[in-house]
């Protein structure tokens, strides 16, 4: 959760300084853009992990485990999507007013509002605790043993047997 919120504060820094690397003297530019491209790829490593630890351990059983993976996966997928449509009409808004960096600037926004809710975020102690397990391991017993009491019942109405 440190770590999540680190970087989760940091994003927005990065987002509101890059268009300003256009303001640094020729030799510096290459350098802060080569500081910038590792700052946004390593934090990037790093977040990518720790929200998929946070995410599964958000789930209340195992059972709802992939029903919130799939929704985070399909969430990304659309931002992915719609993300640079809507970053490159931002962009070009942004050159009409005179401003390039407003396409950066609004994801900054975004970034802050990111940091804010990890701000408001806690655990609650991951979702593996001993009795969640125990209580995953019983009701996947019962199942078991419902379909297993269903199969060997010849007076079942699916059989053929009985017919």
């Amino acid at each position: 959760m440190g770590l999540f919120r680190l970087l989760a504060l940091s994003y927005p820094i990065l987002y509101i300084t890059t268009p300003f690397l256009a303001l640094l003297p020729d030799t510096a530019r290459t350098w802060g853009i080569y500081a910038i491209i590792i700052w946004k790829c390593t934090f990037a490593t790093f977040a990518y992990p720790a929200n998929a630890i946070l995410l599964t351990n958000s789930a209340p059983s195992l059972l709802l485990l992939g029903t919130i993976n799939g929704v985070a996966a399909s969430t990304a997928s659309l931002c992915r999507a719609f993300g640079p449509t809507i970053s490159g009409y931002l962009y070009s808004l942004g050159l009409r007013l005179g401003y390039s960096g407003l396409a950066w600037w609004c994801t900054a926004l975004f970034t802050v509002l990111g940091a804010v809710i990890s701000l408001q975020m806690t655990e609650k102690g991951g979702r593996m605790d001993v009795q969640d397990e125990k209580d995953d391991d019983e009701e996947a017993c019962v199942i078991s043993q419902s379909i297993d009491h269903v199969a060997l019942d010849p007076t079942f109405a699916g059989s053929t047997e009985s017919r």
